[in-house]
Order: structure tokens, then sequence, then C-alpha cells
């Protein structure tokens, strides 16, 4: 796996949130793409704006966004490819960004 998944706190309450409403599986799902490849397609992702700009979601389901960013490796990293930072998941309120 070349990519590293790093949580945010947030994201580590999210994923607490998600499992108790049954979407744990989802999200895990999500996580294994991104440490492979996070530009892989599908499941489909996009490029937010805004304030969000350096960040990418992939839909968990209809109300929930897996929101993440891409961390170029730097020269001190064990990593080959970078890592993925999840900030956390929100609800689909990112259309309106």
């Amino acid at each position: 796996m070349a990519y590293k998944v790093i949580f945010s706190r947030q994201a580590l309450k999210d994923l607490q949130k998600l499992k108790q409403a049954g979407l744990g599986r989802q999200a895990k799902e999500i996580t294994e793409i991104l440490m492979k490849n996070p530009y892989q397609t599908p499941p489909r992702f996009e490029k937010l704006l805004g304030d969000l700009r350096d960040y990418f979601s992939r839909r968990i389901n209809v109300q929930h966004r897996y929101i993440y960013r891409i961390v170029p490796n730097d020269s001190g990293s064990r990593d080959k490819n970078g890592a993925v930072y999840w900030r956390g998941t929100c609800a689909s309120d990112v259309d309106a960004l």
C-alpha cells in the first residue's frame, strides 16, 4: 500500500458516529481505496472549492461525504507516495461550496 491515511481528531469522532449509523464498512472501503490510490475511480471523487479547495470528497451515502486531502511525500518520509489526510465527514451541505 503506497499511501498512509492520517486521521484528524474530528475524523476519529466521525468514524465512531459512522459505525453507530451502520456506515463503518463503507468508510473502511473508501479508506482502503485511498491507501492504494487516492485518484482511483470508481468510486467517483470530487475536488472541492472555496475554503476546502485543497480537499477532495467521496460519497459514503447520499447524506455523508468522506473529506480528505492528499499530502505529497516529503523527503524525510518513508512513504513512497505521501499521505492522505482524512479531515472528517460532513453532510451534503458541501454541495453549497
